[in-house]
């Protein structure tokens, strides 16, 4: 991609315009975001939805049902 390892890149090298969408979830506890939190069969998790054209921002709480996933993440969360 013409990256350089350690290379500083600031706003300009990331971002032309403000045509983007930015999403981030988060996973341990942190200033931003909580992390992820599970109760039984429940997890809940807190992200962040930012739309750059619009100046839109969402902060998004969702509830996930365990046993409704896919039967791979029971061995990534250890279920």
């Amino acid at each position: 991609m013409g990256i350089e390892v350690n290379q500083v890149l600031k706003l300009d090298d990331l971002v032309r315009d403000d045509n983007l969408v930015f999403s981030a979830t988060g996973i341990t506890n942190g200033d931003l975001l909580k992390g992820i939190h599970r109760k039984g069969n429940l997890a809940t998790t807190e992200t962040l939805l930012i739309r750059g054209r619009s100046r839109t921002i969402r902060r998004i709480q969702s509830v996930h049902y365990l046993d409704r996933k896919d039967t791979a993440l029971y061995r990534i969360i250890g279920a």
